[in-house]
């Protein structure tokens, strides 16, 4: 006992250490160690350490080892003025999780309005639903704007099914609440919430039509997805971009089917084309059964932006390779922003289809494809330009082997050494003319790879190298 109290006197001894290394080392020293009540409030104070060291100490060993003791002294730092052992203390505290929950909801009873907000949308990221009694109990008894709304949110995030009918009692107190508790009633979810949102949808500015249909989504059923179909016949604008997301989340929840009309896909292409990341995905995934030319297109254009979008499209770009073809030399041309993508999903489609798509094309239309190409062997981005070349040889090895002297001027190691794979099993007068000139390169690993693979062509072709160097 007494060797053990030794120890941590030790220990708390170099947590006062006028050395920043020595009191960040005896802050780590508690990761896998029981923080004591003593311990805890030492080092929730270092928080305002002046080493930058030991506050990062501090953040990883609280974070590591959680508890209600630390969560007890960390919460009282949310309110510094300093914002950024504010930030830093509510970050720790979430990574607390529930532990922390009877501190902050203590602190709160105290705190000015500024930090229960900030301690309200804590609890909201935290979780907790048994905190949603007393969030609704502020709620009820607050007249600040700012943690009414606070709360609202954080009841949605807790799924407060208890905090549903008051929500819908002061759903008309304030045109600054409305938005805040369909969203709230949208998470929390009920056939009652379901059908309050929905018998206010037509007399709703778009802002809150826009939170209606979005939890429209989360609550609805096929009563619902059929509603939002006729509403997508008759809206335009920003408001067909939750309507498309809520129709993606019904479709998938009820196994339903989405009639591909000239409405839809115009609802479709405008999403696509002008909405935030997550209805752009929603409306990715609903035309997976649909190969429209327009629509396609379109998402090429979009292509690389967005990796989850990428994923949910790339099927479509795989079947349709005619589609693509054909839309690459003009994205190319006109020096489109996503080359690398593009010419990624190009050289994955090429290889997938082997030489039937090159059977497709016509000899201008494959002129063309490799001359755009061709034109990206000048881009600045080494990615774009090592692409290139494979797909030169990948469509028409005779076409790339008319720019073997600009790759292999490449300023790219790498790129130099792809070159010298690709034409490793071309023999012929220019593919050794290249591996000539390559096995001089200033780099050695290029010079190497260069003299390997001309030391197993016929010797003569070799000998020419020897007889070139004298």
């Amino acid at each position: 006992m007494n060797e053990k109290k030794n120890l941590l006197d030790e220990k708390m001894g170099q947590l006062c250490s006028s050395d920043p290394s020595v009191r960040s080392e005896a802050v780590e020293s508690f990761i896998d160690a029981e923080i004591t009540d003593n311990a805890a409030e030492v080092i929730c104070s270092m928080l305002t350490d002046p080493d930058k060291g030991v506050r990062n100490s501090v953040d990883i060993t609280l974070k590591s080892n959680p508890s209600a003791v630390v969560a007890r002294h960390l919460v009282k730092f949310i309110s510094s003025k300093d914002l950024a052992i504010k930030n830093l203390a509510g970050d720790i505290l979430l990574s607390i999780g529930k532990e922390a929950v009877p501190a902050i909801l203590n602190y709160m009873k105290h705190a000015g309005n500024g930090d229960k907000k900030f301690l309200i949308d804590l609890l909201g990221l935290i979780g907790y639903n048994k905190s949603g009694g007393d969030v609704l109990a502020m709620l009820k008894e607050t007249g600040d704007e700012n943690i009414i709304l606070a709360c609202i949110e954080a009841l949605g995030n807790l799924q407060f099914e208890d905090s549903i009918n008051y929500l819908m009692t002061i759903y008309n107190d304030s045109e600054l609440y409305k938005a805040s508790i369909v969203e709230a009633l949208g998470k929390i979810g009920s056939g009652l919430a379901l059908e309050f949102i929905s018998s206010k949808y037509e007399n709703e500015d778009e802002l809150t039509r826009f939170a209606i249909i979005e939890s429209m989504g989360i609550l609805g059923n096929e009563s619902t997805f059929y509603f939002l179909l006729s509403e997508l016949n008759k809206t335009e604008g920003p408001l067909v971009w939750p309507i498309i997301g809520a129709l993606y989340l019904l479709k998938e929840k009820f196994r339903l089917d989405i009639p591909f009309d000239e409405k839809m896909k115009n609802a479709i292409l405008q999403t696509i084309t002008s909405a935030e990341s997550k209805y752009k995905i929603a409306a990715s995934h609903l035309i997976s059964e649909f190969d429209d030319p327009e629509i396609i297109s379109a998402c090429l254009r979009l292509f690389d932006d967005d990796k989850e979008f990428e994923e949910a499209i790339r099927s479509k770009f795989i079947d349709n390779p005619d589609i693509i073809y054909k839309n690459a030399v003009d994205l190319v041309k006109h020096g489109a922003h996503n080359l690398k993508g593009l010419l990624s999903i190009i050289k994955e489609i090429k290889e997938g289809n082997s030489d039937s798509d090159k059977e497709s094309l016509s000899d201008l239309q494959l002129r063309y494809i490799t001359e755009s190409f061709a034109k990206c062997l000048d881009d600045p981005d080494e990615d774009v330009r090592r692409l290139a070349q494979e797909l030169l040889f990948l469509f028409d090895e005779e076409t790339a082997v008319l720019f073997l002297d600009k790759m292999a001027e490449d300023d790219n190691l790498w790129n130099r050494l792809k070159l010298i794979d690709l034409i490793s099993d071309i023999q012929n007068k220019d593919s050794d003319r290249i591996l000539l000139k390559l096995s001089g390169d200033p780099e050695e690993m290029v010079c190497e790879r260069a003299e390997f693979i001309l030391s197993h062509r016929p010797f003569t072709q070799y000998e020419t190298k020897a007889e070139n160097s004298l």
